[in-house]
């Protein structure tokens, strides 16, 4: 199954409508220009012509086709469910199944400045399969949308998402089962978009929920028995996203002593997580610090070390990626890095190698308990 991430208007306000009007409001025309997107014809997989860097319109037209319409399921997320819809029609005109003055009075309201435009409005045509409850979903799934590619975005496959995480060496599993699928782009020339291994890893999270519900859990550990612990942490690591990251480092400063200042806020502009003793003394602080080079978590330069003693302050960048841009006075946590010195770097890889010692629970307790919960919620105990 190939699974979409649908935003019905801005900030998803018009989702609450969907069941009502056996469809989803899609946007794409010039309310300046007064012209709507051209309704696509897809025939034949081999007309496809993609705009990659823009391509949610060409996507909505080519899957809403009837061919696809099976292999495709749609998922939303609403402030207490995330839903699975499926395909029922092809992408059209708004107008061509409702009537300015069949909506419902609440979507009229919300749409007042544009009802002059009501013609250029479109519409797919989708019907309500299951949902569950966000509360129970695993927080790698349930915060997706913190992927600006996925957040900027009407319809956009999920075969596309985070391809900076390819470059690790999955399980058999999931290196051997990647979605394949031939492009045009604007020139013309055939592109070969293969599903990223992140997303394959997704896909079991999304075909779990969508068959089992609730019972997602007990699922996925019988896909994933087989797997040793090391490829079982590895997919932790992987689906960690970035507010995530942001948290694993919130508890980390706690758990060494600091105070946390500012966490998962971007109330800095450089800064993600910020811990302070300025309450306390200096030899506190040498005594938090040590924690981290006792378990081999981090070698701080002498720079960055003076000025954390001086100011009593530990900042934090957090990436879920790759990052090769460091700065000399800030501590990083990243998945993996390009200097081969390591300074001030701290590693996710590393963390979670360290979960598994006797006495990672005793010197990390808020860390460990947040590891394990994310391990068992994701069924990879």
């Amino acid at each position: 199954m190939i699974y979409f991430f649908a935003k019905v208007d801005n900030g998803n306000r018009l989702l609450e409508f969907a069941e009502e009007l056996g469809g989803f409001y899609i946007g794409f025309f010039d309310d300046e220009k007064h012209v709507s997107n051209e309704i696509l014809d897809f025939s034949l997989d081999t007309d496809f012509e993609i705009k990659l860097n823009n391509p949610d319109w060409q996507y909505l037209n080519l899957f809403s086709e009837e061919r696809w319409r099976d292999k495709i399921r749609v998922i939303t997320y609403d402030s207490h469910e995330l839903k699975f819809w499926q395909v029922t029609g092809k992408v059209t005109k708004f107008n061509t199944v409702h009537s300015l003055e069949s909506l419902p009075k609440k979507l009229i309201k919300a749409k007042q400045k544009n009802l002059k435009d009501f013609y250029l409005w479109n519409f797919l045509p989708v019907k309500l399969i299951t949902a569950i409850n966000r509360s129970l979903l695993p927080s790698s799934i349930d915060s997706l949308s913190v992927y600006q590619y996925l957040n900027r975005g009407t319809f956009r496959p999920m075969i596309r998402l985070a391809d900076y995480k390819n470059k690790f060496e999955y399980p058999k599993i999931i290196e051997d089962d990647l979605f394949k699928f031939i492009v045009k782009t604007s020139k013309k020339a055939e592109e070969t978009i293969i599903e990223t291994k992140y997303s394959r890893i997704l896909r079991f999270y999304f075909d779990a929920i969508f068959s089992k519900k609730e019972e997602y859990s007990t699922e996925l550990r019988k896909t994933f028995s087989n797997l040793s612990n090391s490829e079982k942490n590895l997919i932790l690591g992987v689906l960690f996203n970035p507010a995530q990251v942001e948290t694993m480092a919130m508890l980390l400063i706690q758990d060494i002593g600091f105070t946390a200042d500012i966490g998962i806020g971007k109330g800095l502009d450089f800064v993600d997580i910020k811990g302070s003793l300025r309450h306390r003394s200096e030899a506190d602080i040498r005594g938090c610090l040590a924690k981290l080079s006792e378990n081999n978590f981090i070698k701080i330069n002498k720079s960055t070390f003076d000025k954390i003693i001086k100011e009593k302050t530990i900042n934090i960048q957090c990436k879920a990626e790759s990052y090769s841009d460091i700065t000399n006075d800030l501590i990083y946590l990243l998945p993996e890095s390009k200097h081969s010195e390591l300074e001030n770097i701290i590693l996710i890889e590393n963390i979670i190698e360290k979960m598994d010692n006797s006495n990672f629970n005793i010197d990390f307790p808020l860390l460990s308990d947040w590891l394990n919960l994310q391990k068992y919620n994701l069924g990879l105990n």
